[in-house]
């Protein structure tokens, strides 16, 4: 019988790359995303993730590699952790054209991170953006 952990890890490639905010903040050095589609549910959909306290928890959340992303969600979280004043600001349908994607992506973005919808992750980066905490 085939090794379970050995078929979990095979079905998961990474990146290296790195999202870099403020010199303070945490790096994350990689992302996991699922190499295909996605079998399980996103984060916000499992019951085991629950919503950030706030950007730095996220950020962190990341880094130990606690949330994976499909490539095209990865671009949107990428640039909402480098840039959490496009959340907080602009449109749904701006972030999607800035980000590359489609707005179907960025509306799915939030279960990842945790949050019911994207009006919850909305407020959470607006809150971010006003307290300078992120």
């Amino acid at each position: 019988m085939p090794d379970s952990t050995a078929t979990n890890a095979a079905s998961y490639t990474t990146r290296w790359d790195t999202i870099r905010s403020d010199p303070g903040d945490i790096e994350v050095d990689r992302l996991a995303y699922p190499a295909a589609t996605p079998k399980a549910a996103p984060a916000g959909q499992d019951g085991n993730r629950t919503r950030p306290a706030d950007l730095v928890e996220l950020k962190k959340a990341i880094a130990r590699r606690e949330l994976t992303f499909p490539k095209a969600i990865e671009q949107v979280a990428r640039e909402a952790l480098a840039r959490p004043e496009i959340i907080a600001l602009d449109s749904l349908s701006t972030i999607a054209q800035r980000c590359g994607v489609g707005t179907s992506t960025v509306s799915r973005l939030p279960r990842y991170f945790g949050f019911a919808s994207f009006t919850e992750m909305r407020k959470f980066f607006q809150n971010a953006v006003v307290t300078g905490r992120g």
